[in-house]
């Protein structure tokens, strides 16, 4: 990141991931920018919930395998009459 440090800067440098292990005056100064502007906050606060509606969206997999096997063992003991022993 060059100086000065500006808006279309400092949303570049966050959404290349630069903020995780920056030079330290490059980085001191993107987050004096971020401390006074309210539109590169807002920014980083979108890419922090999009990130982690990635990381969710890889659980539904999981979940939905979970989901499937439960119907499964529900079906399976309604056929049972309720029994446990099917």
């Amino acid at each position: 990141m060059s100086i000065p440090v500006n808006c279309h800067r400092v949303c570049l440098w966050l959404s290349r991931g630069e903020e995780e292990d920056p030079p330290r005056f490059a980085a001191l100064l993107a987050r004096a920018h971020l401390a006074w502007c309210p539109h590169c906050r807002r920014y980083r606060s979108q890419l922090r919930l999009i990130a982690e509606a990635a990381r969710q969206r890889r659980r539904p997999r999981q979940d939905a395998q979970r989901m499937q096997a439960l119907q499964s063992r529900l079906i399976r003991r309604l056929v049972a009459g309720g029994r446990r022993d099917y």
